[in-house]
């Protein structure tokens, strides 16, 4: 006997929507800082096609050695935070992911604006710079409307480059929170990605 099947047209099958999406940010200078800006739009469409929870990369291509902010618009914290997407920010000097309880949080504000840019220990004490040494050292700080915002809702995850020197043991590879000019406090759940090369960890100020 001759059984004839329903078949579906190829076109009819919808592909699974992805769980990571890369945009890069446009990135103009203004007096010494690099300005990375995301294209609204296109970030809300890039949002839209992710699945839940999926993860907005944004690329910022710039020096290493230049101090960048990289400004998220209103709407995409608001809709990425809703939709339960993450965005992570990719830098030379670092990778910073914004989770859905920090997205909720900065969307509550207007545009937000991320700096990023190696940290000057000219000041700190000389405790601070032994435990430091040649390993980098960075500052990240968020504002909006000129407000620096030093308390989150939820974790903002950290990865930053280093390669470790031959004699290091992975295990001991810490990151350390510089609190001001004397004090540095030991993060808590840190750890050394050896494919990766970076040191991984999250805070929540």
């Amino acid at each position: 006997d001759l059984h004839s099947f329903p078949t579906r047209r190829s076109s009819d099958l919808k592909p699974p929507a992805p769980s990571t999406i890369e945009m890069a940010a446009s990135v103009t200078e203004e007096n010494g800082v690099a300005i990375a800006r995301i294209d609204e739009n296109q970030a809300l469409a890039n949002i839209e096609k992710l699945a839940s929870p999926g993860k907005l990369t944004v690329k910022v291509n710039v020096d290493a050695n230049k101090a960048v902010q990289v400004i998220l618009p209103k709407a995409v914290l608001q809709k990425a935070s809703e939709k339960g997407i993450s965005i992570e920010i990719v830098l030379p000097t670092s990778k910073i992911t914004l989770g859905k309880e920090v997205l909720s949080q900065l969307a509550r504000e207007n545009d937000v604006k991320l700096s990023v840019k190696k940290a000057d220990l000219t000041s700190v004490s000389q405790k601070i710079k032994n435990i430091v040494g040649t390993r980098p050292a960075i500052d990240v700080e968020i504002n909006s409307n000129n407000n620096k915002i030093s308390q989150f809702e939820g974790n903002i995850k950290l990865a930053i480059p280093y390669v470790r020197n031959s004699g290091e043991d992975n295990s001991r590879i810490n990151a350390y929170y510089v609190r001001d000019n004397e004090n540095a406090e030991k993060v808590s759940g840190a750890y050394y990605d050896v494919v990766k090369n970076e040191v991984v960890f999250n805070t929540n100020h």
